[in-house]
């Protein structure tokens, strides 16, 4: 069988693999900077070097066949197993350390609130690693950052993705209002939301995550916010806040990131704690290097109360 094969097998099995997770070929295509029919082709030197049918194309994308899934999973086991191969060969050699680039897409809160810890550590254990950390907010952003393979995995919460992926949690937070010192608030305002439709309101840009996902458990419990004033980030949110101009709904865990916020706080039980956790690609392959920081990432986060 081996004898038979021809041509970059490993490089046409990686092919095969972002063609499953982005959906596509064209996708797939731009995801690595290739041409659809470049793409296409090889995949079809892949099926025919195996004598097998792997994609049932169409219009829309591409599905595997029963013979696709079961390559697929096999390969990706591969994958695995090669990965644990180059860590240990990585390890054992004298003097070498792990090297490269690590992508990382990161929503505000884990920019304060989970990475200055990992930093610090991915400082001193593998100062070869180079980290590129760009903080977002933007769940479009997040989606179109794995899909298209720009980074390699992102801090950010867990609902924020309405498509499959695989998610570690890290920390969770709680939304509170927040409120100018000594402001009048509506009497059972923790008992009875429809009370917030009273406040004016001082909200971040709408298609932030928090904003996105307050709206939509407003929606759910026939609740109209009344937001007079946006704020890019939350510092300035509670700035506007302090200087009278409404109240805010925020992450508690972020706001306590913020030393000395001075702000009254209030939580608010009726809406569900958010999730936050390194997210990357359903059974993505990641390289030595990034997956000795996600590692990194998970064992610290561990020690550190959520």
């Amino acid at each position: 069988m081996l004898d038979t094969l021809t041509g970059d097998l490993f490089q046409k099995l990686k092919l095969f693999h972002y063609i499953l997770q982005c959906g596509s070929i064209g996708k797939a295509a731009a995801a690595i900077h290739r041409s659809p029919s470049s793409v296409s082709r090889q995949i079809q030197q892949l099926e025919d070097e195996l004598g097998i049918t792997l994609l049932q194309r169409h219009a829309g994308g591409a599905i595997p066949t029963q013979e696709g899934r079961m390559l697929y999973t096999h390969t990706l086991e591969l994958f695995h197993d090669l990965e644990a191969l180059l860590a240990s060969v990585n390890v054992s050699k004298k003097g070498e350390r792990l090297s490269g680039v690590v992508k990382i897409l990161a929503a505000p809160l884990a920019v304060d609130c989970i990475l200055p810890r990992i930093l610090r550590h991915a400082a001193r254990l593998y100062p070869e690693i180079r980290l590129e950390v760009t903080g977002s907010s933007d769940i479009r952003l997040a989606m179109k950052a794995l899909t298209a393979h720009d980074y390699h995995f992102t801090l950010s919460a867990q609902n924020d993705f309405p498509v499959p992926v695989d998610f570690h949690p890290l920390l969770s937070t709680s939304t509170c209002l927040i409120s100018p010192p000594g402001y009048l608030l509506p009497e059972g305002l923790t008992e009875h939301p429809r009370l917030l439709e009273t406040l004016p309101l001082v909200g971040m840009r709408e298609k932030v995550a928090l904003s996105c996902f307050l709206q939509s458990r407003c929606e759910e419990m026939g609740i109209r916010l009344n937001i007079v004033h946006r704020a890019p980030t939350l510092r300035l949110q509670v700035l506007m806040v302090k200087a009278g101009l409404g109240a805010a709904l925020v992450d508690g865990t972020h706001l306590a990131s913020i030393e000395k916020p001075g702000v009254d706080i209030l939580p608010m039980p009726f809406f569900p704690p958010r999730v936050f956790g390194l997210t990357q690609r359903h059974n993505a392959f990641q390289p030595p290097h990034v997956r000795a920081i996600m590692n990194l990432i998970l064992e610290l986060s561990s020690k550190t109360p959520s």
